[in-house]
């Protein structure tokens, strides 16, 4: 007999072809929306991870299980919540029906982008999975198309209520509430913030729910900062800093190429500044929308020393909607689907819930697999948020940091200006780590999306969070891809590399071709018989040079007290 208890649920809902995935309790590690039966092994489309949040729930109390669809609905289809197994084996659904607290209809369910039923587990369940299918019939066949999503849960009647670790239980006869630690909210404090108010967003910095994703608050920073709480800011060193320690072009920072402090406040009167931000002369551009009308999206980009600076000048229909851009090397192979690696010592050898079908990892790469990413959204003018992603498959970019990376970006600012809005970026023009592809040289495959489109939706379904990071839309004004080349070979090996180097050849006597005086053309040390006078030569060379090279290493300590005390200067 089996000790567990089983969940069926069965609601019409309006269709979100794809993108699901539990937000409470928190969905199984990594938390990828897009796990289909056609790509994925079922049930859960990725195996159980130690990464993974284990959430405990206690008999007999009401909880309200949410997961959020990252598209607005279209049409009818049927959502499925039940639960697994130790072992992911499905269960008889007949031995126990889902409890509800509360009547749920078919309008509250297609009205709403985040969905949430309240359940109450009746019975002990261990170290089990909860799974959440939305399941599509096909037309005029017997098979079905689902999307499904997983969350580590325990059942039993010793579970604690102590809002899972993120807040305090205050007792209220009957009932009771959760008083959230600081950065967590929610009902059961289960959802973690980036921020809590608008004084952890920096100066004049805001922290905005539910802007980016559902149940989230995140901080928009002032023009010129960025970061998670706005904590990193864009700094405008001394040229000769910068031509000496990053190996740039001695203008890079020069306002009459980008307007580091922000757009001109007569723009009119600066005519070769675009929006009064940026020149576009200094820059080189492409449009990428076929028709040239007003509502064409540009790019442009220039090189700033060995890194990549790009401006992404999109059409939006509304000053809140996100844009991105996304690229990868043209010949990488498909086998770049197996990063993050999954191979988890949590499953066991006939356990089913695996990864990826191995038909589909021999398929060629969708538009959306293996891409770096960058997406950024603007409020009040100029108040960004701005991310460094990684998408692995068709599921929702996740962060770097969610994949052990890091945000690889050294600035940023972000602009609205009628229905323009501008996101500029500069990072590395080579990789940094796993979650990151190289910008160059040759050219890459680049992907742009921006906003979600409108065609073919119910306007009445219209809400707040249609400005969420959701899915684009198959609109071809809202998405498409290129190749393009931002960097040549040519100037790649111009790029100097971030260090401060001095070449004394001249002065010290050492030979200026670079090869080593002691080995010949052949990289063979010279014979026995030439040691002798290879040695007198040597130090007859290291006597007479013996004045320069003490000049010089004087000059290179004066250079560097220099810098290092402008750049003291300027820190304080």
């Amino acid at each position: 007999m089996f000790n567990c208890i089983i969940i069926f649920f069965l609601l019409l809902v309006n269709s979100v072809a794809g993108h699901i995935i539990l937000t409470f309790p928190e969905a199984r590690y990594p938390p990828f929306d897009f796990l289909d039966n056609r790509r994925t092994l079922g049930p859960c489309g990725v195996p159980k991870s130690e990464r993974s949040q284990l959430t405990s729930f206690q008999i007999g109390r009401n909880y309200n299980i949410s997961w959020h669809i990252a598209k607005t609905p279209l049409k009818q289809e049927n959502v499925k919540i039940r639960l697994l197994d130790y072992r992911g084996n499905e269960l008889e659904s007949e031995r126990m029906p889902l409890f509800l607290g509360h009547g749920v209809t078919a309008r509250q369910m297609t009205s709403a982008v985040q969905q949430s039923v309240e359940i109450s587990f009746p019975f002990e369940c261990r170290n089990c999975t909860l799974l959440i299918e939305k399941i599509r019939a096909q037309t005029n066949t017997d098979n079905s198309s689902l999307e499904r999503s997983c969350a580590e849960v325990d059942i039993s009647d010793t579970a604690p209520m102590n809002c899972f670790g993120n807040g305090i239980w205050e007792d209220k006869g009957s009932s009771g509430i959760c008083q959230c630690s600081h950065g967590f909210s929610g009902q059961y404090c289960q959802y973690k913030d980036d921020c809590a108010d608008d004084l952890e967003c920096g100066p004049n910095g805001k922290c905005v729910a539910n802007a980016i994703r559902q149940d989230h608050r995140s901080c928009f920073c002032q023009f010129g900062f960025f970061g998670t709480n706005c904590e990193r800011r864009v700094k405008t060193l001394p040229n000769n800093l910068i031509l000496f320690i990053l190996g740039s072009d001695p203008d890079p920072e020069d306002q009459n190429c980008f307007r580091h402090v922000g757009p001109s406040p007569n723009a009119e009167a600066n005519g070769n500044l675009r929006y009064g931000l940026f020149n576009p002369d200094c820059y080189s551009s492409k449009t990428l929308n076929k028709e040239e009308t007003d509502e064409r999206d540009r790019l442009h980009w220039r090189l700033v020393g060995n890194q990549l600076e790009i401006i992404l000048d999109f059409w939006t229909t509304n000053p809140h909607n996100w844009i991105g851009l996304g690229w990868r090397p043209l010949q990488i192979p498909p086998s770049c689907r197996l990063f993050p690696q999954m191979i988890s010592s949590l499953e066991k050898e006939n356990a089913k819930t695996s990864g990826f079908s191995r038909e589909w990892l021999e398929q060629p790469l969708h538009p959306m697999e293996c891409v770096d990413m960058i997406m950024g959204s603007i409020r009040e003018g100029n108040l960004l948020h701005i991310e460094d992603l990684y998408s692995r498959d068709m599921s929702s970019p996740l962060r770097d940091s969610l994949l052990d990376g890091e945000e690889s970006l050294s600035a940023a600012y972000g602009l609205q200006t009628g229905n323009r809005t501008l996101l500029m970026f500069r990072r590395l023009i080579s990789e940094i780590e796993p979650t990151d592809h190289p910008l160059g040289p040759g050219k890459i495959f680049l992907l742009y999306a921006k906003e979600e489109s409108k065609i073919g939706r119910d306007e009445k379904l219209k809400s707040e969070n249609d400005y969420q990071w959701k899915y684009h839309g198959s609109g071809s004004t809202n998405r498409s891809h290129i190749e393009i080349e931002f960097v040549n070979q040519s100037q790649m090996n111009q790029i100097r590399v971030p260090l401060i180097h001095f070449d004394h050849s001249t002065e010290s006597g050492h030979n200026s071709d670079g090869k080593d005086p002691t080995k010949n053309e052949d990289d063979i040390a010279p014979s026995a018989e030439r040691e002798k006078d290879v040695q007198d030569e040597n130090e007859q060379n290291s006597s007479s040079s013996l004045p320069s090279t003490l000049k010089s290493e004087i000059i290179q300590i004066l250079v560097l007290t220099f810098l290092i005390v402008n750049l003291i200067v300027y820190i304080i």
